[in-house]
């Protein structure tokens, strides 16, 4: 999953191209400035079952 935009809408694009519901682990894997807000926006996408897991 690309972009350093938002991690919601990045998912929902990357989820609509691969035809999938949800994916099995979501990570952030590059120094983003906004850590915080980019983890509680992953929270969220756990919380509504797009990702089983986070980190």
């Amino acid at each position: 999953i690309g972009g350093h935009g938002d991690p919601g809408q990045a998912l929902e694009r990357s989820l609509n191209k691969l035809k999938m519901d949800y994916v099995d682990l979501y990570l952030i894997h590059y120094p983003v400035p906004e850590r915080l807000r980019s983890w509680r926006v992953l929270e969220g996408l756990r919380a509504s079952g797009k990702t089983r897991s986070i980190g």
